[in-house]
């Protein structure tokens, strides 16, 4: 069955989103449309900037973020995202609930938490959960469609599970932060499942360090207002600051 034209443009840039290229062959394939279809659906979006024609298709603009593997990540700013890791684990207690994002960042997170007893903790992301797993740790796994790229479980199933459960304390992650100081992600199952960890725990971090600013994705997810505070090494402008200010956001540097 075809689909709307707007369902269709907004599927093709999720696919740019998480592959960084397509193809206008692979597209029209895909979505069972001319070519020229397709041509003119990545123009549309090579005139707002999201895109870059090349030969034969399109690639993402380097200053849209998209899905990025995770062993890409996980070594990247490895000192502020113990820094910022550190800082989070002081504030679980023993016995606490508490939910954990997907991310390389709430990884190791995750890792400082060894030391703090009897936490259960509930998580998306399958390293994140063998990891807590391995060293005998009360783990709840929060199934659903696995996203290959980056290890984390996402859809529907994962929504139904995470409306279930209540938690203590929630540590997200984000893939970048705009100007207007909202958090993104470059896909919608994504941006569900970070709202729903934000409406079911009483507390909710949001972390990401100095890279994550002033980036754009597909779909935004909130604003930083709507945590508890943001952690992160990110140092802020004065108008930057008062901007914050002016929206109720909580910051926390380390």
């Amino acid at each position: 069955m075809a689909i709307l034209p707007e369902e269709r443009r907004k599927k093709m840039l999720e696919l740019l989103n998480e592959n960084g290229s397509v193809t206008i062959e692979e597209l029209a394939r895909r979505f069972g449309v001319s070519e020229m279809t397709i041509r003119r659906d990545l123009d549309k979006y090579r005139r707002v900037g999201q895109v870059k024609r090349c030969r034969g298709g399109a690639v993402l603009r380097g200053d849209n973020v998209g899905e990025v593997e995770y062993q890409k990540k996980i070594s990247t700013n490895l000192e502020t995202k113990q820094r910022i890791a550190a800082y989070c684990a002081g504030l679980v207690t023993e016995g606490m609930q508490v939910f954990l994002d997907a991310g390389t960042t709430v990884f190791y997170i995750a890792r400082e938490l060894l030391a703090v007893p009897g936490v259960t903790f509930l998580t998306n992301d399958l390293k994140t959960a063998l990891f807590l797993s391995r060293h005998r740790r009360e783990v709840i796994l929060l199934g659903g469609h696995v996203q290959n790229s980056t290890g984390s479980a996402v859809g529907a199933l994962t929504m139904e599970m995470v409306g279930r459960f209540r938690a203590d304390i929630a540590f997200v992650g984000t893939a970048c932060i705009d100007d207007a100081f909202d958090a993104l992600t470059p896909t919608v199952d994504k941006a569900f499942f970070k709202r729903a960890i934000r409406q079911n725990a009483k507390d909710c971090f949001l972390v990401a360090d100095s890279s994550k600013f002033h980036r754009s994705a597909l779909v935004r997810i909130n604003s930083l207002a709507d945590y508890t505070a943001v952690v992160t090494d990110y140092r802020f402008t004065e108008e930057e600051k008062r901007l914050a200010e002016a929206k109720r956001i909580e910051i926390i540097s380390v």
